[in-house]
């Protein structure tokens, strides 16, 4: 896809002179790859902005807010909060199953998988990593549920979820699973005869929600980035069918 078209495609959620705000859609990289020559966000939004300064990333198939600085002080600003776990950051994840509390917090250390690239394990050996969380809404079967990473580890929503049990509804690294259907929930589904089912939805089912931040003028604000069509159609057949 086109810089231009994915210009017009991206919600943008605030800017000043020294930072800007955008809801990152599911597929697309945060910042360029070292490997593949992919389009990125932070490419993107060159096309608009002077300057672009990166000051944290969501992996490729997560959705959700992301926060650029447009100016190496309002960088360093930034970052610092970052560095120092001040900014409160809340994703929203469709989840296999329910836990068996409402909210609770999860502490368990995470390391680098040397066995297979690209993925991350519990392990004892790790780094600290702790995530709070509590249920949106249980439809029994599967949940919504918010998660506050108080640390920054690499996969660390998508680890913790399914310590507690509760995989990613969608996630073909941590739980084998690349497809949701609509027959696993809605009884006697049928399709046109002679059709195959096709995935309802198709990618990593979770969500940067909202980011909390002091900015450089001095506010301190929340900046929320709604479900986008896919999760939102997700949503709302579930209240349909399970609620």
């Amino acid at each position: 896809m086109s810089h231009f078209k994915l210009l017009k495609e991206i919600e943008y959620l605030y800017e000043d002179d020294d930072v800007i705000a955008v809801s990152k859609p599911s597929g697309l990289l945060s910042i360029a790859d070292r490997f593949k020559k992919l389009s990125n966000l932070k490419e993107v939004l060159l096309e608009k902005c002077e300057e672009i300064f990166t000051v944290h990333h969501l992996d490729k198939e997560t959705s959700g807010v992301m926060i650029f600085a447009k100016n190496e002080p309002s960088q360093k600003f930034l970052n610092k909060q970052f560095s120092n776990q001040e900014v409160e950051k809340i994703f929203w994840a469709f989840v296999q199953n329910v836990p068996e509390i409402d909210s609770g917090i999860i502490e368990v250390p995470i390391l680098n998988d040397i066995r297979k690239s690209g993925r991350m394990h519990i392990s004892k050996d790790g780094k600290p990593a702790k995530t709070k969380f509590k249920i949106v809404k249980n439809y029994g079967k599967i949940s919504l549920l918010a998660f506050a990473p108080i640390s920054n580890r690499t996969h660390q929503i998508r680890l913790h979820s399914k310590y507690i049990g509760c995989p990613l509804l969608i996630d073909s690294i941590y739980a084998k699973k690349d497809f949701f259907f609509l027959s696993e929930i809605k009884r006697k589904y049928k399709t046109a005869d002679f059709e195959e089912e096709k995935p309802f939805i198709k990618r990593l089912t979770l969500h940067a929600r909202s980011l909390t931040i002091k900015l450089p003028n001095g506010d301190t604000k929340t900046i929320e980035a709604k479900l986008p069509k896919d999760l939102n159609a997700l949503k709302k057949q579930l209240d349909k069918i399970l609620a």
